[in-house]
């Protein structure tokens, strides 16, 4: 299930970021064309993922650091959707920060890369969880400020 999970929802985060840099107020983010775009690149990231590492999978029990989990047993090459899902978030949080200041959210996905993509010597996968956690709060942060500097229309009654 985590792979369909992963397949199916991982690439969500591009309408994320679709709806962060639509804050910004760039004018062809605003429109439908917009939207139709992340939602194609969104349903083109899922499928990439499903072909490649979703059916047909074949799994293989694995013991790591005395923890049982299941990997495939196959590699697939490099890891389309999750390029894919990172440019979006990285160009949603450079946009960010370029307009409106706001840093964290192009920290976060930066942090991210760099710890998957440097070996460090610890005896535990749990340091990537930790880097993506880290990238989840920085996401949680982001549209926690996004909704904060949101200009609403003030009541009519008042």
């Amino acid at each position: 299930m985590r792979y369909w999970f992963h397949a199916f929802f991982t690439p969500l985060l591009i309408i994320f970021s679709w709806a962060a840099i639509r804050e910004t107020g760039i004018r062809w983010v605003n429109v439908r064309t917009g939207l139709n775009l992340a939602v194609i690149f969104t349903l083109a990231m899922a499928i990439a993922e499903l072909i490649q590492n979703t059916l047909g999978i074949k799994l293989e029990h694995s013991e790591k650091y005395g923890v049982l989990s299941y990997e495939s047993a196959g590699s697939h090459g490099p890891p389309i959707m999750i390029i894919g899902v990172t440019v979006a978030l990285l160009l949603a949080g450079v946009i960010l920060w370029k307009k409106l200041k706001w840093k964290w959210m192009a920290i976060g996905v930066i942090l991210m890369g760099i710890g998957s993509a440097l070996p460090i010597p610890l005896e535990s996968d749990a340091v990537t969880n930790g880097f993506e956690l880290i990238l989840l709060i920085s996401l949680w942060a982001t549209k926690a400020f996004l909704e904060r500097i949101q200009i609403r229309p003030q009541d009519e009654s008042t």
